[in-house]
Parts: C-alpha cells; sequence; structure tokens
C-alpha cells in the first residue's frame, strides 16, 4: 500500500507545492559549536523541498537500500534503536517493522513540523510505539545509556555542529552502542559527506570505524563506529578539513 501511495504521489508530483525543508551550511568550529549551538546561519542555504523527499524515498524504495542496511548491521528484535534525523520517516516506517510490536524505536528530528508529519504517518500505519524527540542541531537530546544504534541515514552533512553532536551522542549509547552513517561520497554542499571528512570528524570526536559497506545498488556508503574508551576534551579537538 506504501509502495502505491509513494508512486501515485511521483504521478501528481506537478501538483505538489514546493516548500523549503532542509538548510545546510559549513561547520564550524568546536569552540563555536558548543559556544552557539551550531546554529551557524552564515551561508546557509535552502535545500530539499517535498517533491525532493518524495522521489528520493521511491528511489530508495527501488533499490531495497532499507532492507541492505539492516541486513549489514544484523538489526533485530530487540534492540534498541534511535532514527536520528528521521525526517520524512522512510528508515523509521521500516526500522518498526523490522523491529516489531514490541520495538524500541525513537525518532529524532530538529524540525517540530517534520516531526509531527511523522507522528501522523506512524499513526496511521498503526506504528503507535514509535516515539518522536525534538533535538537540537548540537545534541540528539536522549537520555543516557538507552541505543544500541544510532542510525543517521542521509543527514549528516546537514550536521553543522558535527563535533558538538558527536560527543552529545556518546551519552546516549549504551555499552557497545553503534553509530551507523549513510551518506554519499560528496562534497557537503553537494548533499553528501566525503568518507574521508567523515572518518576524521568521528575520529576527532572519539570514535573508532568498525565497518565500512559501499550500498550499490543504492547509491552510497554505509559506514559504523563505536565510541572509544575516552571521550576526548573538546577543547582539543581540530577541526578537520573537506
Amino acid at each position: 500500500a506504501e509502495r502505491l501511495a509513494l508512486a501515485r504521489q511521483v504521478q501528481q508530483r506537478e501538483r505538489i507545492a514546493v516548500q523549503p525543508q532542509r538548510r545546510i551550511g559549513r561547520r564550524g568550529g568546536i569552540g563555536e559549536q558548543f559556544q552557539y549551538g551550531g546554529d551557524a546561519r552564515r551561508g546557509f542555504v535552502e535545500v530539499d523541498a517535498q517533491l525532493d523527499v518524495i522521489d528520493q524515498e521511491w528511489r530508495w524504495l527501488i533499490v531495497g537500500e532499507a532492507d541492505r542496511v539492516f541486513d549489514l548491521l544484523q538489526v533485530a528484535p530487540g534492540m534498541r534503536v534511535a532514527d536520528i534525523g528521521a525526517g520524512s520517516g522512510y528508515y523509521a516506517v521500516r526500522l518498526a517493522r523490522r523491529l516489531g510490536p514490541a520495538a524500541s524505536l525513537v525518532a529524532e528530528d530538529i524540525d517540530a513540523g517534520y516531526l509531527a508529519e511523522l507522528r501522523g504517518r506512524l499513526d496511521r500505519l498503526g506504528l503507535t510505539a514509535v516515539r518522536t524527540v525534538l533535538g537540537q542541531p548540537d545534541d540528539p537530546s536522549l537520555p543516557a545509556a538507552t541505543v544500541d544504534l544510532a542510525l543517521l541515514s542521509h543527514m549528516y552533512h546537514e550536521v553543522s555542529a558535527p563535533y558538538a553532536f558527536l560527543l552529545r551522542l556518546r551519552s546516549a549509547l549504551a555499552a557497545g552502542g553503534r553509530v551507523a552513517v549513510i551518506d554519499l561520497d560528496r562534497p557537503i554542499l553537494e548533499h553528501g559527506t566525503p568518507l574521508a571528512l567523515l572518518r576524521c570528524e568521528m575520529a576527532a570526536s572519539g570514535y573508532r570505524e568498525v565497518a565500512q559497506d559501499w550500498l550499490l545498488p543504492a547509491d552510497g556508503y554505509l559506514a559504523v563506529f563505536t565510541p572509544t574508551v575516552r571521550a576526548p576534551d573538546p577543547a582539543s579537538i581540530e577541526p578537520c578539513n573537506e
């Protein structure tokens, strides 16, 4: 039913009002991120209209991206998962189905409007166990030690304060917790994150890479990280260069 609904939306795309949904911008230094909450508006540009979101979900659906990601991450019932930057809910919906009726799943976003729309989508599909959380640009705002897997799907390039964000995400991870990032290996301003930049920022924020796969036939990569034993001192972090 959802596949049919998406197909109808794509066929009727000329009737959809184009409204800005997201903003991205250059990353600030670690001091700026903690002082100003990462809301670095200088140079921000509006991206991802509603039409683009629908077409994007359709492309992911066709290539089966979510199922491949879940298989690689061995997502299974009993796992506590946070969908960070859940947006329209493509991954949240599929995670809820994979995890089952007793799912421990949080859908987080910094846009209250997105979360309201997602709540409606989840309720219509009967996925009422999923909790929604309003985060901040520099803080996912999740309780300590409650997440086995944090999934950042096609959104890391939108994080304006990566070091502050990643340092605060650490506290939400349970023992053995993982952070999985899905993105395109291209420049930030082209709505991707170069893999080398991701690795540098994760390492600077106290994470080590444990797995990486290319998501063929889908575009992009999946990179998985776990926190190091000790978190770095924020004052010691040197920003990475793209």
